[in-house]
């Protein structure tokens, strides 16, 4: 299966980009063809000092693990 998942919320909103993180990575373990891309508020998951820091460290799991990321610019 082809997924691609969107993060809109801002990594300090909750769980929301947590838990597509985990989404993401639950799914790439099982083999899907899964793309994740950052819009609004979430681009900020891709800069330095991301806090909280657990956010940013999964999302460097995605990528070490082959996951395609694009950012919105």
């Amino acid at each position: 299966m082809k997924w691609t998942l969107i993060a809109s919320s801002p990594p300090t909103s909750g769980d929301a980009v947590y838990n597509t993180l985990r989404l993401v990575q639950k799914a790439h373990e099982r083999e899907h063809e899964v793309r994740l891309f950052f819009i609004n508020d979430a681009v900020d998951v891709a800069r330095e000092g991301c806090e909280p820091e657990e956010i940013r460290v999964l999302l460097d799991e995605c990528i070490t693990k082959g996951v395609p990321v694009k950012i919105c610019t």
